[in-house]
């Protein structure tokens, strides 16, 4: 689709991951629209919601 807008990265990468796979979206029917933003939605909480770093930090 010629009208859609370019994809900018955020700088987060399992954000962009999931942003980038709705680009495809305009090539997809209508009626799939509505699934892929839900699992992008669902995607996205989930990588936004995760700990930044996933190792505690050492008592010093």
């Amino acid at each position: 689709m010629s009208g859609s807008p370019k994809f900018t990265p955020t700088g987060h990468a399992g954000a962009d991951k999931v942003l980038q796979e709705l680009q495809v979206l305009g090539e997809r029917p209508v009626h799939d629209h509505a699934v892929a933003y839900q699992a992008a939605h669902q995607e996205l909480t989930a990588v936004l919601d995760a700990p930044v770093n996933a190792v505690p930090a050492r008592d010093e």
